[in-house]
């Protein structure tokens, strides 16, 4: 029974160091392009975002905030896409932003993006997890 528990336990121990090893292995980046294309007259604006993650990823997913202004009037919305691949390398990830309130309109606008990848789970839950993140004065224009 002693003997059981030892193997789990140290079992459990190179498990840990190698959830460990690989997420020190992994990196994952993001950079908001500063062009973005207005779309449906500001019903919703596409962003896009040069990613890189490494594999292996068990969940990932793209998030973008854009914020604009005209006059006494703010306008925020979110976009985010999971449709993209995390394999070492960086693609071009579109993603479109919808706003909360009012339209979207050609212009400048403040855009933040956040990279989320998850490379292990445990029980359902993501226990490996990275994050980075990229803001960028974006030009709004049609197409």
């Amino acid at each position: 029974m002693r003997s059981s528990r030892y193997l789990l336990v140290a079992g459990a121990a190179v498990a840990a160091c190698l959830l460990i090893t690989t997420a020190a292995e992994a990196s994952v980046a993001v950079q908001i392009d500063p062009s973005a294309l207005l779309l449906a007259r500001g019903a919703a604006v596409r962003l896009t975002a040069e990613v890189s993650c490494s594999a292996p990823s068990v969940d990932q997913y793209l998030e973008i905030d854009l914020t604009q202004s005209r006059g006494n009037t703010v306008t925020q919305g979110y976009g985010d896409t999971e449709s993209f691949t995390c394999d070492g390398t960086s693609q071009s990830v579109a993603v479109d932003v919808t706003p909360y309130g009012s339209p979207f309109h050609i212009g400048p606008g403040y855009a933040q993006a956040y990279l989320n990848v998850c490379h292990a789970t445990y029980k359902g839950r993501c226990i490996s997890f990275e994050r980075a993140q990229s803001s960028a004065v974006v030009q709004v224009s049609r197409s």
